[in-house]
C-alpha cells in the first residue's frame, strides 16, 4: 500500500491492498468475538462450581481451570471425568508437569458443546463431593476405555465381501464398533485389514454386504453390471465427513502449508468461516505439538510430524469415528513414538477409533477390542487379554507369538 502511494502504482493495486487489510481486520475481529462469547459462557457456566475455579479468562482460545479443590491432579480429573461420566468433554489435553492441578477448555468447541461440557463438569464434581450417585457404567474392557451403559453403535459392518478381479479379499466380514471403543485390526499382510478400513470409508466399494455409520446405512446400487457403486453422492460426502481417515503415507497436500491443509476441508465441505476453521486448526496444531509449524510446507517436516499433521487434519472435520490405516508403518523407528502418543491421547479421551496396526504392544495396551483377520475373515475377536494372552485360534496364537516383541 505504501509503495503504491509513493510510486504511483495502479489504483487496483491500492484497492486490493486495502481489501486485504480490511479482510484481515474483519477475520481478527470475528475471532475475538467468538473467543469473548465462548469465554463468557464457560466463566458463567463454572462460576459457582465447588472445588474448581476459572483462571486467565482472557488467555487466547483456552480457559484455564484450577481443579485442585477437587483433590485431583489435572490428569486424574480428566480421566475420572471420562470414567465416571462416561463422556469426554475436554477437547484440549490436560496439562502435565509442572502444572498439575490445571486443565484447559478449548473455545474450538461450539457454544452448544461448551455448555454441555460445563454442565457435565458440574455433574461430575457433584459426584466427587458425594452429592450425586455415580453413573452406571458398562463392563470395563480395557485400561484405556470405559464403555458407558447402552453406548450407541457407531460402525456396523455386516457380512462384507470385496473382490479385486478373481481374488476375494473380504469373505463375509462382520464387525461392530460402539461409541468410545478402540478396535485394533491385526493380522498378516494381505489378510484384508486395510481393505476393510477402506470399505468403511467407501474408498473401496464392497461387492456385497452392508455398512452402517451411526445407524445410517450406506446406499449401494446393486442393479448395475459389474461392481456396485454408491447411489447417493450427498450421503457419501456426509458420511465421509463423519469419518476421520489417517493414511499410512500421510496424503498431505504438498503445495499447501500445514495450516492450509487443516482448514481446506472445513471451509469447503462443512462451509465454516475461515476464522472458525483457523481457530480450531490452531488449537489442534497446539495439541499435537506443531503450533510452531503452522506456516511450514509438508516437505520440510519429518515423517512423524507429517503424520501428526494428518491426524490434526482429520480431527478438524469433527469426525464421529477415527480410522487409522497403519499410521506408523512408513515412519523411521525413532519417530513412531510421537505418533503413538497422539493416538493414545485420543483413546484416553474416549474417541471411537478403528486402527490397523502391526504395533502389537500398543494395540494390546490401548484397545478395548482386538480383531484378528486371516485370509479375508475375522478369525478371532475379543478383549486384548483374550486375543493376546488366551487366543482360541491356533493361527492367532502363532501370529501373536511371532509378533509379541513388537
Amino acid at each position: 500500500l505504501v509503495l503504491s502511494m509513493l510510486y504511483g502504482l495502479p489504483g487496483f493495486v491500492m484497492e486490493a491492498a486495502l481489501k486485504a487489510v480490511q479482510s484481515h481486520d474483519e477475520v481478527t475481529h470475528g475471532m475475538r468475538e467468538i473467543y469473548r462469547r465462548r469465554r463468557d459462557l464457560v466463566v458463567s457456566g463454572l462460576a459457582d462450581c465447588p472445588g474448581i475455579s476459572v483462571l486467565n479468562p482472557d488467555a487466547g482460545m483456552f480457559v484455564l481451570v484450577d481443579v485442585r479443590g477437587t483433590g485431583l491432579t489435572s490428569l486424574e480429573f480428566a480421566w475420572r471425568l471420562l470414567r465416571e461420566a462416561g463422556v469426554s468433554v475436554l477437547d484440549a489435553a490436560a496439562f502435565g508437569e509442572p502444572a498439575q492441578g490445571f486443565v484447559r477448555l478449548s473455545f474450538t468447541l461450539s457454544e452448544e458443546r461448551l455448555a454441555q461440557a460445563c454442565q457435565r463438569i458440574r455433574g461430575f464434581v457433584r459426584v466427587l463431593d458425594g452429592e450425586a450417585p455415580r453413573p452406571v457404567l458398562g463392563t470395563v474392557t480395557s485400561t484405556a476405555t470405559v464403555e458407558p451403559a447402552a453406548a450407541r453403535t457407531m460402525i456396523e459392518v455386516d457380512r462384507l465381501h470385496k473382490r479385486f478381479g478373481n481374488i476375494e479379499v473380504l469373505k463375509g466380514v462382520s464387525l461392530t464398533a460402539r461409541e468410545g471403543e478402540v478396535i485394533s485390526l491385526i493380522g498378516a499382510s494381505g489378510s484384508g485389514k486395510s481393505t476393510l478400513l477402506r470399505c468403511i470409508n467407501m474408498l473401496e466399494v464392497p461387492d456385497q454386504g452392508r455398512i452402517l455409520v451411526d445407524g445410517e446405512s450406506i446406499h449401494l446400487n446393486q442393479n448395475r453390471p459389474g461392481a456396485p457403486l454408491v447411489s447417493d453422492a450427498k450421503q457419501l460426502v456426509r458420511i465421509r465427513s463423519s469419518l476421520g481417515m489417517v493414511f499410512q503415507n500421510f496424503n498431505l497436500w504438498p503445495h499447501r502449508t500445514v495450516l492450509e491443509n487443516l482448514i481446506e476441508a472445513p471451509t469447503q465441505v462443512l462451509r465454516e468461516s475461515r476464522a472458525e476453521a483457523t481457530e480450531r486448526a490452531e488449537a489442534l496444531l497446539e495439541r499435537v505439538g506443531l503450533a510452531a509449524k503452522r506456516n511450514e510446507y509438508p516437505a520440510f517436516l519429518s515423517g512423524g510430524q507429517q503424520q501428526r499433521v494428518a491426524i490434526a487434519r482429520a480431527l478438524a472435520m469433527r469426525p464421529k469415528v477415527m480410522l487409522f490405516d497403519e499410521p506408523t508403518s512408513a515412519l523411521d523407528p525413532e519417530l513412531v513414538g510421537e505418533v503413538l502418543r497422539v493416538i493414545r491421547s485420543l483413546a484416553e479421551e474416549g474417541r471411537t477409533m478403528i486402527l490397523v496396526t502391526h504395533e502389537m504392544a500398543f494395540a494390546r495396551d490401548v484397545s478395548s477390542k482386538v480383531a484378528f483377520l486371516h485370509q479375508g475373515l475375522i478369525e478371532e475377536t475379543g478383549s486384548p487379554d483374550e486375543v493376546f494372552v488366551h487366543p482360541r485360534s491356533e493361527r492367532c496364537r502363532q501370529f501373536v507369538n511371532a509378533h509379541q516383541t513388537r
